[in-house]
């Protein structure tokens, strides 16, 4: 049951690592978690995978602080302390919520900062990020917000979020992780700020198409299984997705005409701000 995710894994990574400059899988697992737990699990071709841009350093691993042990074991007793004195305990889910979320910020503001501060008074430029989880998906928020913040060139900073569905069924993960290494590329191109929250979308097709400006998108039905529950018929759904590589690549000659024209494109303009700083 797992091949076909090990497989898809596989390609999605390469994609990433290939189009970006440096791609970071930030989790607040216990450390060891990925290399001991999850790759066993899988092809020893994924393991070569990671070892491969693990050793470019194009590729890394990365565990976010999550709190230590005694820290957890203080706010059980707090929680007990607040239902004593009458004090709803959801206070301390969220603070330990808040926690999580402030260890993910922190690794991804060190990391972030560390990829753009190779020469004087760089920039941060591009960052996307990718999960299933609140925790990161407002971590990314307050990291561009906090960046934009500064000013002058950082105002420029595009941060982009990508929310997948969140518990997903193997099959699931396996179809949103397919699609979405063909819509990489846009992801990667696209012009600015990006909050794609499709685990709350009503319509989450209909929301990529909106936030992308992939209109066709929403004729490709077939897609709809990945957040339906259906299992897809292989070959309607292999068909729809060349036809998203095939609006990928046209929407990216439409932006290289608009470049010829004077305006500017992410995809042959500044290579300081796109091409070369992509995190």
């Amino acid at each position: 049951m797992l091949k076909p995710c090990g497989e898809v894994i596989k390609k999605f990574l390469e994609t990433a690592c290939m189009l970006s400059t440096r791609c970071v899988i930030v989790t607040l697992a216990e450390p060891g978690w990925i290399e001991q737990e999850c790759l066993p699990l899988f092809d020893s071709s994924v393991r070569q995978m990671f070892d491969f841009f693990q050793a470019s350093d194009n590729l890394r691993i990365v565990y976010a602080d999550r709190g230590s042990n005694s820290w957890q074991r203080a706010g059980l007793c707090a929680t007990w302390l607040s239902c004593v004195f009458g004090r709803s305990p959801e206070d301390q889910l969220t603070s330990r919520a808040r926690k999580l979320m402030e260890g993910k910020k922190a690794a991804m503001m060190r990391e972030a900062g560390e990829f753009y501060s190779r020469y004087p008074h760089q920039s941060w430029k591009n960052m996307l990020s990718i999960g299933d989880s609140m925790l990161e998906y407002t971590a990314m928020q307050r990291v561009g917000s906090l960046r934009r913040a500064k000013g002058g060139k950082e105002r420029h900073l595009r941060s982009k979020v990508v929310r997948f569905e969140t518990e997903p069924s193997l099959t699931a993960l396996t179809l949103q992780l397919r699609l979405f290494e063909e819509l990489l590329p846009q992801l990667i191109r696209h012009n600015g700020c990006l909050n794609l929250n499709l685990a709350d979308a009503y319509d989450p097709l209909k929301k990529i198409s909106q936030d992308l400006g992939l209109p066709e998108i929403l004729e490709l039905q077939s897609l709809r299984c990945i957040w339906e529950g259906d299992v897809p018929f292989e070959m309607p759904f292999a068909q729809a997705l060349l036809q998203v590589r095939q609006m990928v690549q046209s929407h990216a000659l439409k932006q290289v005409s608009l470049s010829d024209s004077g305006s500017f494109s992410p995809i042959l303009g500044r290579a300081e701000e796109l091409d070369a700083n992509k995190v």
